[in-house]
């Protein structure tokens, strides 16, 4: 370990906090809007009561896991001071973040180290429930090393489990195995899936992260609202919304059959395209603006769509597209 994680642990460490994460939550908050100007426009004196508001309704209806990262503008600082308020009623609070290592990031343990306390501090917490790679696109960096990284970080009781973003079959392979020499777990890996992108199911990705123990949480399982009703082929997404991206005459035939199903089983449409997610072994990562989406996604839990009407949204879906940075799993 470098003198900066061992500083770190001497400052942070309270206490010896389990190996994986237990009881994995059924769906995740994400939080990429509660501090993204860029995409979501945020604006603290703007937007800062309405996350309150939704931050507690949350909690009310029992979602605790909130998804952050570093990237997310503010996002951290904004989930920091709500999980104080909530911690001093007596809420417990499950936070995920993420850390994005770049190519000029040549000591890996050192940097990734060192951005885990940045984060922490932000985010006003000793320990975190689950700290994830974002993405291996921008490094040059060797697995073992980022493997190593997240074990140092684990067993210096900074965060309960690890995990990975945007990862494939074969570097999830990779980084279970060096861990493993660790004693360590690989808890999940954050890839993009929904109707609209079914590529980490069809490549096998999902299969082989279910052999190895690995969960699947999924973002953007709504396909950055494509999937809510809210755009349609007269009232197209913009342009810049680019997770999800298709075509939006091939969206439309999901809309139309996610709409068929949901007269018939008296669900929502974001529920149903929710509840898909979840019939396939993921756990949504779901953007959440307001009270009233935090009580349409709690609606998406605690039933099953059939088999008959999986197979039919089966036949409207899109395999969707890869890259080599973002949608490389």
């Amino acid at each position: 370990s470098t003198w900066g994680l061992s500083r770190i642990c001497m400052q942070r460490v309270v206490g010896q906090l389990k190996p994986a994460v237990r009881d994995f939550p059924q769906l995740i908050v994400g939080t990429w809007s509660w501090g993204d100007k860029a995409v979501w426009g945020y604006n603290s004196s703007q937007h800062d009561e309405a996350i309150r508001k939704t931050f507690f309704t949350c909690l009310d209806h029992g979602l605790n896991c909130f998804d952050t990262s570093e990237m997310y503008g503010t996002s951290e600082q904004t989930l920091g001071k709500l999980v104080k308020e909530a911690n001093q009623i007596g809420h417990s609070v499950n936070i995920h973040t993420k850390y994005m290592p770049w190519a000029w990031h040549f000591r890996i343990s050192k940097s990734l180290s060192s951005s885990l306390q940045k984060s922490l501090d932000r985010l006003n917490q000793p320990n975190i429930a689950l700290y994830q790679i974002s993405s291996f696109a921008n490094t040059f960096g060797r697995l073992e090393w980022f493997a190593d990284a997240l074990a140092d970080v684990h067993q210096c009781g900074l965060v309960k489990a690890v995990g990975l973003c945007n990862a494939n079959t074969a570097e999830c392979k990779a980084i279970v195995n060096h861990l493993k020499s660790r004693g360590v777990p690989l808890a999940t890996n954050q890839v993009e899936y929904s109707l609209v992108r079914r590529y980490p199911e069809v490549s096998k990705l999902m299969q082989e992260c279910a052999i190895l123990g690995v969960r699947i949480t999924a973002f953007s399982p709504l396909a950055m609202g494509r999937l809510t009703g809210k755009y349609s082929i007269s009232n197209p997404p913009p342009e810049y919304l680019r997770f999800g991206k298709q075509p939006i005459a091939e969206i439309q035939k999901i809309l139309d059959r996610l709409e068929g199903i949901s007269k018939a089983n008296n669900k929502t449409i974001v529920q149903n395209a929710l509840n898909y997610v979840i019939a396939k072994g993921a756990t949504p990562v779901v953007g959440i603006r307001t009270p009233e989406h935090v009580l349409e996604n709690v609606g998406a839990l605690g039933w099953k769509l059939s088999t008959a009407e999986i197979a039919a949204l089966d036949g409207v879906s899109l395999q969707g597209s890869m890259n080599h940075s973002w949608q490389h799993s």
